[in-house]
């Protein structure tokens, strides 16, 4: 266990360098705190991270990544592995990643992370980024910018898989769960959705433009947006939303579009799917 401890650097507890593994079973970080990054664990780019059955709670990094910071190109698994309170202040609660950061996460769970300045309340990874999420929850986690619960760079590849995405709120700006830069492909298939909220664009997804959007099977409902348009998605120009399945319940903005706001020359397709009182 790692309790309590601090660093006026970055990583709280760990500090590792450029193209290093690091391996953590059976472990707990608690009231861990940096002043810069990684509130527990910092690496440095192209390394690898393994974590399994772990807990990060009330870890803390007054700049980004509440728990971790990954450099350029790193890997990172996580399996059993639960956020709990973490917070980064100007970005990733619990997760910081720079551009081409791989990200999975098995099992595991992101629940009242914050980014009190910042973007992506539970995660922020750059661009040309890959992150996958197969079952466990992202749960009333929160960002002052874009992405309650994930701000994701251009050009990415993001999924999830069987995951509980509920109560995250972007409190300023746009995607109450996922923002998303351009040219991002997001995939979301057997999940629940639900009372996700924004200020402006996308109650639970806002995407730039030439972003591709798959939803199978997926349950969306009391999505919103408090000002703007798309109560559970919006998308820019020249992107596409295909929704296969699933259903879209009770989803409201405050200006146009109370369920999908779609750019200029942009497609969207809709198959044995349900859109109710939206």
């Amino acid at each position: 266990e790692f309790i309590k401890g601090s660093s006026k650097g970055s990583g709280g507890s760990i500090r590792a360098g450029d193209n290093s593994v690091v391996d953590l079973k059976l472990f707990k970080a608690e009231e861990v705190s940096t002043e810069n990054s990684g509130g527990f664990l910092l690496v440095g780019k192209d390394s690898q991270i393994n974590m399994e059955n772990g807990e990060y709670v009330q870890t803390t990094a007054e700049a980004n990544g509440g728990a971790i910071a990954l450099g350029q190109d790193c890997t990172m698994i996580a399996v059993n592995t639960a956020f709990n309170l973490t917070t980064g202040r100007m970005g990733g609660g619990a997760i910081f990643g720079e551009g081409g950061s791989k990200i999975t996460a098995t099992d595991s769970e992101f629940t009242n992370c914050a980014s009190e300045k910042g973007s992506g309340g539970a995660l922020y990874i750059g661009d040309i980024s890959n992150a996958t999420f197969v079952r466990g929850r992202g749960i009333d986690n929160s960002a002052y910018g874009s992405g309650g619960f994930c701000k994701v760079g251009s050009a990415s590849v993001l999924s999830f898989h069987g995951f509980e995405m509920e109560g995250n709120m972007a409190t300023q700006n746009s995607g109450g769960c996922i923002n998303a830069d351009s040219g991002v492909q997001l995939t979301c298939s057997n999940n629940n959705v639900a009372s996700n909220s924004a200020k402006s664009y996308g109650g639970a997804v806002y995407a730039r433009s030439t972003a591709s959007v798959l939803l199978e099977n997926v349950i969306s409902s009391s999505n919103e947006v408090r000002e703007g348009f798309g109560g559970y998605i919006y998308i820019g120009d020249g992107s596409t939303v295909n929704v296969d399945s699933g259903r879209i319940e009770d989803c409201t903005a405050y200006g146009d579009a109370g369920s999908i706001s779609l750019g200029t020359n942009g497609q969207f397709s809709l198959q044995t799917a349900q859109i109710l009182g939206s």
